[in-house]
Order: C-alpha cells, then structure tokens, then sequence
C-alpha cells in the first residue's frame, strides 16, 4: 500500500529513476561481458573501473562465460605456482626436467663436478659427499632427520655391504658401522716329511715334533734338506689388500 504522503507523479519519477539506474548498471555489465576495453562505474561520486571482456572474460553462444583470462595467467613459482601454462613448461621451471634426486638418498655419481654444476635443472640445489664431514640441522633439517648424526660417513676407497638386519651373515652390524678387511683362513699340511734338526717354521707355517726322528734304529745315511714357502702370488692376483672387481663412483647425498 502506497503511503499517502507519496504522490503518483512522485512515485512515477521514483521508478523511472530506478529503471533508469538499473539499465545503465545492466549496460556497463554488458559492455563489461561484449566490450573490449576496460569500463568505468560512477557508483554515488566514486570512479570504479571494470576490467573488460578482452582481459578479463570470454562469453559462449549462451553469454556463458567460457574463460576467464585471469586464470589462464600463469602463477609464479614465489607465488605457489608453476610459472607456466603447459606441463612440459611446469616441469621446466619446478627443475623436474632431469628428474629429483630425493634429499638424504645417496647415490652413485660418475663424476668429480657436482650435480649442481652439471645439470642446469638442480643449479639451485646443494649435494654432499660422504666424506666423514659433519653438516648442521639448521642448514640441512631435511638431512638431519636421515642422518640424525650430523655426520656423513667417510666411503672414501670403501665397499658397501647391504646390512644383515638379522639374516645372520654378517651379524652384529650397527648400519653406518665400519667393517676392517678380513679373509677367510687357508690351511694346508705336509705330512710324514723328514727335516733337518735345525728345521724351524715362520708366518703361516708351523711345526710339531714327531717322536720318530724318520730314520729306523740301526739305520744310517744321509738325506737332503728342503726350505719350503707359502706364496699364493704364484696361483691368484695378490695386492696389498683384499677386493673384489670393482669400478670408481663418487658417493653423493642431496642435502637440499
């Protein structure tokens, strides 16, 4: 019910105003949606500029909006994003191109340059060697939580052995622990053997005593004396130490 203090031409003007109002919010929305600049609202004296269809939306047949150009930007990598708007591009910029070696995974290396000055894509991480030198928690948390030491072993010239973890080969392991070189005992005998008086036994070798001198009683003559000697270089290759084949990698961690 209309207050009898409004009077018909009063509220006439009042809706013409309306419409008026309604069709001109309506026709900037529309040049918004159709238009290709940018379009300003005057809303009660204050300027509010409206990006326009080119740069900020698309319409379909129906005046769906089939694309917004806001999201087709893509979001930089400071900004959670890839820096990029296609997979390959994505995979560029995160540095997943050559792949990602995981921190606190060692892996073999072929060479003596670091991977951070070989690969273009992992320039900005940090690798270590297992050298025996120890690193901080603050620089390399990650690190921290695999090696809570804060040291990396020294495999310098060493062999890695898979640890038992109970299998009973190579028991009492500690993993990280060092193991000194060792092989297994060779042994051999020379039996019934006639030797001088004087025949004495060194390094491998030992003697013992036989009651019998190798002569019968009654018996006498002479026998020649031997000097005998244990060197396996004459049957296996021999070195100062004990190995297997091998071939030289470097050891590295990703400590970043």
């Amino acid at each position: 019910m209309l207050s009898d203090s409004l009077s018909v031409d009063g509220l006439a003007q009042d809706i013409a105003e309306t419409f008026t109002m309604y069709q001109r919010y309506m026709s900037g929305f529309a040049d918004v949606m159709n238009g290709t600049s940018d379009v300003v609202i005057v809303i009660n004296g204050t300027s509010l500029t409206v990006p326009g269809q080119k740069s900020l939306a698309k319409k379909g047949d129906n005046n769906d909006i089939t694309g917004l150009n806001a999201l087709t930007k893509p979001l930089s990598i400071s900004q959670g994003g890839t820096g990029d708007k296609t997979a390959a591009g994505a995979v560029n910029n995160l540095g997943l191109g050559a792949g990602a070696p995981a921190i606190g995974m060692p892996f073999f290396w072929p060479s003596s340059a670091m991977p951070n000055t070989v690969m273009p894509e992992w320039s900005d991480m940090v690798f270590l060697k297992y050298n025996g030198s120890s690193f901080s928690a603050s620089t390399y948390p990650k690190l921290a939580l695999v090696n809570p030491s804060l040291i990396l072993p020294d495999v310098r010239g060493e062999f890695i052995r898979v640890w038992d973890d109970g299998r009973g080969i190579d028991s009492g392991r500690a993993l990280l622990s060092a193991q000194s070189d060792a092989q297994q005992a060779i042994t051999g005998q020379f039996l019934d053997a006639t030797m001088g008086a004087n025949a004495s036994a060194a390094g491998v070798f030992q003697m013992t005593q036989l009651a019998q001198s190798g002569l019968s009683t009654g018996q006498s003559g002479s026998f020649n004396q031997k000097n005998v000697y244990f060197d396996t270089s004459k049957v296996v290759r021999t070195s100062a130490e004990n190995r297997p084949r091998n071939i030289a990698f470097n050891l590295l961690v990703r400590a970043k």
